[in-house]
């Protein structure tokens, strides 16, 4: 799932990890920088709250990404922004995320990421570029 093009007429979604390397255990920092460079306003957003997810693969090509966020500690994840964010032209505005993982599923190993938005015009998700994560002892 992680092929796909990037439709050129929304929202772009561009990711960093101050600390590409940390150990078990650390909180995950993503920067996130989104913007329009489009030439009309764009719409964000999931439909019902939420933010960005996390998209997390492991050698084995599994998602762990509900578990990056916390997800088993937060079934109903707290509402971070509108459901629907417009976006004019021009538009970029960088957040950082800082999660605390469910324990146990970023063990030692590399991991790519890559987190994504809805766009709420077409209905498609938009992917950020992909990093990778080294997670140590």
């Amino acid at each position: 799932m992680l092929a796909g093009a990037q439709n050129r007429d929304t929202f772009v979604i561009k990711i960093v990890l101050p600390t590409p390397t940390i150990h078990v255990g650390d909180v995950l920092v993503i920067e996130e920088t989104v913007s329009n460079p489009t030439n009309h306003v764009v719409v964000k957003g999931s439909g019902v709250g939420f933010g960005s997810a996390v998209e997390c693969l492991n050698a084995k090509g599994e998602d762990l990404g509900r578990q990056v966020m916390g997800g088993m500690k937060n079934p109903a994840p707290m509402i971070l922004h509108s459901p629907k964010d417009p976006l004019p032209p021009g538009y970029e505005r960088t957040l950082t995320w800082r999660y605390t993982t469910d324990a146990g599923s970023l063990v030692p190993g590399t991991y790519r990421l890559r987190t994504h938005i809805r766009d709420m015009n077409s209905g498609a998700d938009v992917y950020s570029n992909i990093v990778m994560l080294t997670v140590l002892r």
